[in-house]
């Protein structure tokens, strides 16, 4: 009768130490799950990963050879 107790005991005590293995890894899921939720908006302070194209457009458009000639002389600018 003793051993029939320490059995029931013992198959009580696993299932209960499994309902709670199950219970924490279930709480760790909905935490790594509300953490993405709350990242998932979150804008990159470094950009949007597009500087390169960005940067290549922009030496495309200016018009570098309305630079190589300077419109003043230098030598003849009034000083104050």
């Amino acid at each position: 009768m003793k051993a029939a107790k320490f059995i029931a005991i013992s198959r009580a005590s696993k299932e209960a130490q499994n309902s709670a293995n199950l219970l924490k890894s279930l709480n760790r899921t909905f935490d790594m799950l509300m953490l993405f939720v709350s990242l998932k908006d979150l804008k990159n302070s470094y950009g949007d990963g597009n500087s390169a194209v960005k940067a290549y457009k922009l030496i495309k458009e200016i018009d570098f050879k309305s630079m190589i000639a300077k419109v003043e002389d230098p030598l003849k600018v009034k000083l104050i």
